[in-house]
């Protein structure tokens, strides 16, 4: 075989296998943005979660508190024979 078939053999394989290299090392940066996005994702959704714990936390105690007294209202209405007010129908008891 001449010489210059040997080299431009030679040239298309290396064409072709660079290109199979860029495709493949192109898939595999798409799943490492993917996954990057993933933790991201789950990161911002957990920093999320750990605020909105804490406040429901802070609203709960703060619902306890405002219950102590309303009731604590009432006993004392109820020792001074003040007439209660009527309880709200869209309020629990």
């Amino acid at each position: 075989m001449p010489d210059w078939f040997n080299v431009a053999i030679t040239g298309a394989i290396a064409f072709v296998l660079g290109i199979i290299g860029t495709v493949l090392t192109g898939k595999r940066d798409k799943r490492s943005a993917e996954s990057t996005l993933i933790d991201q994702l789950q990161e911002e959704l957990a920093g999320y979660r750990k605020t909105t714990n804490a406040r429901l936390d802070k609203l709960e105690a703060e619902n306890a508190g405002y219950r102590r007294f309303v009731f604590a209202l009432i006993d004392h209405g109820d020792a001074n024979g003040i007439d209660r007010l009527p309880w709200p129908n869209e309020l629990p008891r």
